[in-house]
């Protein structure tokens, strides 16, 4: 059968095995929505009419759900649609930001209909709006999720048409196991799945001051979120370099190594 699945997911779920990397990025995600979850369904009792704060916390929900489904695409073979809700992810990430610093074009967003909000909202515009802000965060990345996975999921391509293909460069009809493929996928879904998550975070507690703050609301999920986002923060020669030359010593050693040399 063209779409039996399980041989699949079984090669797939192999990869996933307690204390592997697939666990961990697996480990990763969840941690990102029961954090959504807690936050959106405690802030949700407090909207009393803020429409910017309903569409930040939809657009929380929706992130979860695209992640889900990712995941689940993923795991099945599904390589083009999986990516398609990896995009879907991108844009809610962007659409989050951008209430966050501009909370009144929520309700515009809100209430505006079809062509009107596509075409005040689309990608490239908000872009734009954000990179004349400082403030603005993950403009790049997120820019450039979009744009690779539009082009591998939302849109026909033949890069997209390339997923199709076995290990082997077969093409094939249906789903297609490739553990490698399935590996880069799970890491990227983890990675800006995590930078969205701590938008999302920004953008409520920005939206909604007079609450807790999420970090003593819900440490626990936080501090989860935010370790596995260390992961993610780049290295440079500086870095390397610091971390290979021995410490400085302290006054003390510093003391007795000129008392031996003057006893010598």
């Amino acid at each position: 059968m063209i779409l039996n699945e399980s041989a699949i997911v079984s090669v797939h779920h192999a990869l996933l095995a307690n204390g592997s990397l697939g666990d961990a990025y697996s480990r990763a995600g969840l941690g990102c929505v029961r954090l959504i979850e807690k936050v959106a369904l405690s802030r949700g009792q407090y909207i009393n009419g803020r429409s910017e704060i309903a569409v930040v916390l939809d657009l929380g929900a929706r992130m979860v759900n695209s992640c889900g489904a990712a995941g689940r695409l993923m795991l099945c073979g599904y390589w083009s649609p999986a990516a398609h809700q990896c995009r879907d992810i991108a844009e809610c990430h962007q659409l989050v930001e951008h209430f966050r610093l501009h909370p009144l074009a929520a309700t515009d967003w809100l209430n505006a209909t079809g062509k009107t909000r596509i075409k005040k909202f689309r990608f490239g515009n908000i872009r734009k709006t954000l990179l004349k802000d400082p403030a603005a965060k993950d403009v790049e990345d997120v820019k450039f999720a979009f744009d690779f996975y539009s082009n591998v999921g939302s849109h026909p391509s033949i890069e997209g048409l390339s997923l199709h293909m076995t290990a082997d460069g077969t093409k094939n009809i249906g789903p297609v196991a490739n553990p490698e493929r399935f590996l880069v996928f799970a890491s990227d879904l983890w990675a800006y799945t995590t930078r969205a998550t701590l938008r999302f975070v920004d953008a409520v507690e920005h939206l909604m001051p007079d609450h807790p703050k999420i970090a003593e609301e819900f440490r626990y999920e936080l501090a989860v979120v935010m370790g596995w986002q260390k992961f993610l923060t780049p290295i440079g020669i500086d870095d390397i370099v610091n971390s290979t030359r021995p410490a400085p010593a302290s006054s003390d050693s510093a003391a007795a190594a000129m008392s031996d040399d003057a006893s010598s």
